[in-house]
């Protein structure tokens, strides 16, 4: 039993002498910072990002790549130094597409690998331009104020008297509902009501 831990150890400290097996070595890590170089996690679509790491592989191609739940985005293809680091091309972006929430960075070198968790707050393209409404926004939401009032009118002068006449009243109510039930299914399935 001796004799095989002895041999064992004499392995590893030969194996490691030799740059088989580096006992030395730390956990790949990575680190995230903004386009101005400045240390952070939060981010929004189509920021600029750039990721470091350290612990890696020396000299061997690494991926670093972008996840938010089953979305896979590859962001880059690096090299790492002869002291196992590397750092992303400034031009590295996060998707355009991203949602708001957690993320992460993954970086692969072969078998050994680094998460770097993220937050997103959402997309830089959705957000611009959305602090103050523009001209289009306003003449958009006159339009549907004039035509909302013509559909009132229409409702309350004509259709009201006429779903009151004896004669065709059951119809009339029917043929309203039916409209109503239409419209609401098209907004339902369009993604205008009931969705979050």
């Amino acid at each position: 039993m001796m004799l095989k831990r002895a041999f064992l150890i004499t392995s590893l400290v030969v194996a490691a002498l030799c740059g088989l097996v580096d006992l030395a070595r730390a956990a790949p890590t990575c680190t995230t910072f903004d386009e101005r170089n400045q240390p952070t996690r939060t981010f929004r679509g189509g920021d600029g990002i750039i990721v470091r790491g350290t612990g890696f592989g020396t000299q061997t191609p690494a991926v670093v790549s972008f996840r938010q739940g089953v979305r896979t985005a590859e962001l880059a293809r690096v090299r790492t130094t002869d002291l196992g680091a590397f750092s992303s091309p400034e031009s590295t972006k996060i998707p355009a597409t991203t949602e708001r929430g957690p993320g992460s960075i993954v970086v692969v070198d072969g078998a050994l690998s680094a998460t770097c968790d993220i937050t997103l707050a959402g997309s830089a393209e959705a957000d611009e331009g959305s602090s103050s409404p523009t001209l289009l926004y306003i003449v958009w939401g006159l339009v549907l104020a004039v035509f909302a009032g013509f559909f009132l009118y229409i409702g309350a002068a004509e259709l009201l008297p006429e779903a009151h006449r004896s004669d065709r009243s059951r119809w009339v109510v029917a043929a309203t509902l039916a409209g109503v039930a239409a419209i609401y299914a098209f907004s339902f399935f369009a993604g205008v009501v009931g969705a979050h």
